[in-house]
C-alpha cells in the first residue's frame, strides 16, 4: 500500500465498490482517504524545507541562511549567548574585585623572582604621582581577571558549540582549546621564573658599567612602569603560546610532513629569529636564546606530528 499513487488507490476503491456495494459510504472513505493523503505529504514537504540536507544537524554551527530557522530558535540561541555573556562579564567583575582584595599579593608573586635572584637585600620602587600606586594595583586586578575569564571564554565557547558538532568535530575543538590553555599556562610559568629575571637584570646591567665612571646612573623603577611591562609581557606570551599552538595544529594537517619541512625550513627560521628579534631585550645571547628554545620546538613537534602519522599508518 506504501508504494500505490493517488490514481491507484481511487482505481482499487472503485474496484471495491462495485464488487461491495454501499457507494455513499465508500465515497466518504475515498474522500478521507484523499485528505489524508494530502495531510501526509503536505507534512514530508514541511520537513524537506526544514532540513534540505538529512545528514548534517540543525545547529547555530551552520549559517543562519542555510535552513530557514524559524524566530523561536533564533530568539533561543540570542539568549544563551545573551546569558553567557552576562555569565563572563559577571565573573570578570568578581575576579577583578577579589584579585584587588589580594592586591598586595599580586604584586608579591609579581615580583617574586626578582626578590629570589637579586643580590641586593631587596627591591624597591618609587612612585612619582598621588595615584599611582592605586593605579597600579587596578592594572594587576585587571590582569588577573583577564586572565581568568580567558579560561571561562573557552569553556563556554565549547558548551555552547558542542551540542552541534559531531564527535570528531567537538574532540579536535577541545582538544584545541585544552593545548592552548595548557601551553598558555606553561609560558606564563616560565615567564615569571626566567624572562622578568633575565630582562631585569640585563637592563641593570647598564648602571653597573657606569659605576667608575664620571657620570653615574643608578636606576630607581617606577612601581607604574614596572607594572605597565609586566602586563605587557603576559599578553606578548599569550599570543605566541596560541601560535605556538596553531602552528603545531598546522603541521599536523599538513599530509606530506617531510617535503614540508624541507621546502619551508629556511622560512621557518627565519621567522623564528624576527620573532626572537622582537621579543627579548636588544642582546645577541637573549636573541639567540630564544631562538634556539623555537628551534628545539618546532623539531620537536616535527618529529611528534611524523611519529603520530606512522603510528596511524
Amino acid at each position: 500500500m506504501g508504494n500505490l499513487s493517488l490514481f491507484q488507490l481511487i482505481i482499487l476503491m472503485l474496484m471495491c465498490t462495485l464488487a461491495f456495494g454501499d457507494m455513499p459510504k465508500m465515497l466518504n472513505t475515498i474522500k478521507k482517504s484523499i485528505k489524508n493523503y494530502k495531510k501526509s505529504k503536505k507534512k514530508k514537504q514541511e520537513k524537506r524545507e526544514l532540513n534540505p540536507c538529512p545528514l548534517v544537524l540543525e545547529t547555530t554551527v551552520l549559517p543562519l541562511n542555510y535552513f530557514p530557522l524559524n524566530k523561536y530558535m533564533l530568539i533561543k540561541y540570542l539568549l544563551e549567548i545573551k546569558n553567557r555573556l552576562i555569565i563572563l562579564a559577571v565573573s570578570w567583575i568578581l575576579s577583578a574585585v577579589i584579585s584587588y582584595y589580594y592586591k598586595e599579593t599580586l604584586l608579591f608573586l609579581s615580583l617574586k623572582s626578582l626578590l629570589k635572584n637579586s643580590n641586593e637585600t631587596f627591591v624597591y620602587f618609587i612612585a612619582t604621582d598621588i595615584t599611582e600606586i592605586m593605579t597600579t594595583y587596578f592594572k594587576l586586578a585587571y590582569l588577573t581577571a583577564t586572565q581568568i575569564v580567558f579560561v571561562l571564554l573557552a569553556y563556554h565557547f565549547l558548551m555552547f558549540l558542542g551540542p552541534g558538532l559531531y564527535n570528531f568535530e567537538y574532540r579536535i575543538l577541545r582538544n584545541y582549546l585544552f593545548k592552548s590553555i595548557c601551553l598558555w599556562l606553561l609560558s606564563f610559568f616560565f615567564l615569571n621564573k626566567y624572562v622578568i629575571n633575565i630582562c631585569w637584570f640585563f637592563f641593570l646591567s647598564f648602571q653597573k658599567t657606569c659605576v667608575d665612571k664620571p657620570i653615574t646612573l643608578y636606576f630607581e623603577g617606577k612601581i607604574n612602569e614596572y607594572v605597565s611591562f609586566y602586563i605587557t609581557m603576559c599578553f606578548l606570551c599569550l599570543i605566541l603560546s596560541q601560535l605556538a599552538v596553531n602552528f603545531s595544529i598546522f603541521l599536523e594537517s599538513v599530509e606530506d610532513k617531510i617535503s614540508f619541512s624541507k621546502t619551508y625550513r629556511k622560512t621557518c627560521y627565519v621567522s623564528f629569529l624576527i620573532t626572537a628579534t622582537l621579543v627579548t631585550p636588544p642582546d645577541v645571547y637573549s636573541q639567540i636564546l630564544l631562538l634556539f628554545v623555537f628551534s628545539i620546538l618546532y623539531e620537536f613537534l616535527l618529529i611528534i606530528t611524523i611519529f603520530k602519522k606512522n603510528l596511524i599508518r
